[in-house]
């Protein structure tokens, strides 16, 4: 009977950086939380270990369906599903009360909709979902009269913030950005950066992936787009401001000019807690902090240049056309991130490709899922054509 009363929660991309923290949050706190299922990707080494600590588990989707065979001979009792499709069906078939997606890229998208869709509620980590298909996603949970609750914690530190004043008290709201790595380099100087300098994050442990993004900080461009949804704030009411410290998650501005911030640890198991427990704070037994005000350095703010940054300007310029440019920017920018750290792009231009792609691109209004679909495959493919031409 104790199982009644818990959250049921499926978890997609438990073997990144995301997931790996959420099942720490599960685990600290097994009479709230069952896991009933995941998703690892490629990595299936680590199904064991999850296992092991979570026995209730009913089903796990993987990426290739040449392991199934195997996975099933050893798992009689689980069901495992494979591909894109089997992030769908693992939803289907365990009637969860979250899913908690951790997802990587455009593949993010379909889950997020299907789920609020029925009624689940989202916690929501994975950015490319609502850059792409925002206006989709909003419906859907609409429609479902599911909750929708950001991860980020940039978009957590809002939701504290918004969530106790009154919306036309709110000038606007202030995403701040590290800057990743390289933040200190002009534009010149980013021709020969290499792949280690750029994943050399300062003060955030990410995936490659969202370690480029920070560096171009395409990152906060698509947290512009985030914020547009989550809180229905006018593109002109949504600042970014440079913090190297990330100390300060987010600010808000009232019509009197105070500065509302939210500070603290940079540890994601805090926003990600935070979402689990449906915008409840918790105290976390495995996190020892005690801020401290010689180490919090949380003034350290500056103006954020798009001429040094444009993938800020591609972000405002792709919502504001709206339709299939946000995932003509988002298919563009994987192709051009993964092309990086290949080795086949060099690092200043990849703002440029994007920017080429986007230009080139014939914008769909209103898009169906379908043709969300197409804008993504189109984008890659020219994307990739122009990495091909531009090689390194």
């Amino acid at each position: 009977m104790e199982f009644l009363s818990m959250t049921r929660i499926i978890l997609l991309g438990a073997s990144g950086s995301i997931g790996r923290q959420t099942l720490d949050v599960i685990e600290a706190f097994p009479r709230k939380f069952l896991l009933v299922a995941f998703s690892v990707g490629e990595k299936i080494h680590l199904i064991e270990g999850i296992l092991a600590k979570h026995q209730e588990v009913m089903a796990i989707c993987v990426k290739n369906e040449e392991i199934l065979p195997t996975l099933r001979k050893n798992h009689p009792d689980i069901t495992f599903y494979h591909g894109d499709e089997g992030l769908i069906k693992i939803i289907d078939y365990c009637k969860a009360d979250m899913v908690v997606n951790a997802l990587v890229g455009f593949v993010g998208l379909a889950p997020t909709i299907f789920s609020l869709k029925r009624g689940i509620d989202v916690a929501l980590a994975n950015k490319e979902a609502l850059v792409v298909g925002g206006p989709l996603v909003m419906e859907a949970a609409k429609s479902g009269k599911s909750a929708l609750i950001p991860i980020d914690s940039e978009h957590v530190a809002l939701d504290k913030l918004l969530r106790h004043e009154l919306r036309s008290d709110v000038k606007k709201i202030i995403l701040t950005a590290s800057g990743g790595s390289l933040y200190h380099y002009g534009r010149s100087e980013l021709k020969h950066v290499t792949i280690d300098q750029a994943l050399t994050h300062p003060t955030w442990i990410m995936g490659p992936k969202i370690t480029i993004d920070s560096s171009t900080m395409m990152n906060k461009g698509f947290e512009i787009i985030e914020a547009h949804y989550l809180f229905d704030m006018p593109l002109d009411q949504i600042d970014v401001w440079l913090h190297p410290t990330s100390k300060i998650h987010s600010m808000i501005q009232l019509v009197d000019g105070t500065l509302l911030a939210d500070i603290g640890l940079n540890n994601m198991h805090i926003p990600i807690s935070y979402a689990l427990f449906r915008r409840k704070r918790v105290h976390l037994p495995f996190l020892k902090y005690e801020p401290q005000p010689e180490t919090l350095k949380v003034l350290e703010l500056k103006r954020v240049s798009e001429e040094r940054f444009p993938a800020l300007a591609l972000a405002r310029l792709a919502l504001a056309k709206g339709g299939t440019a946000p995932a003509v920017l988002n298919g563009a920018n994987e192709i051009a991130v993964a092309s990086f750290l290949n080795g086949s792009l060099r690092f200043d231009l990849i703002e440029t490709l994007i920017e080429t792609v986007l230009e080139a691109h014939q914008v769909v209004d209103h898009p169906t899922l379908e043709q969300l679909i197409i804008a993504d495959e189109w984008a890659r493919k020219n994307a990739l054509k122009l990495a091909q031409e531009w090689q390194s």
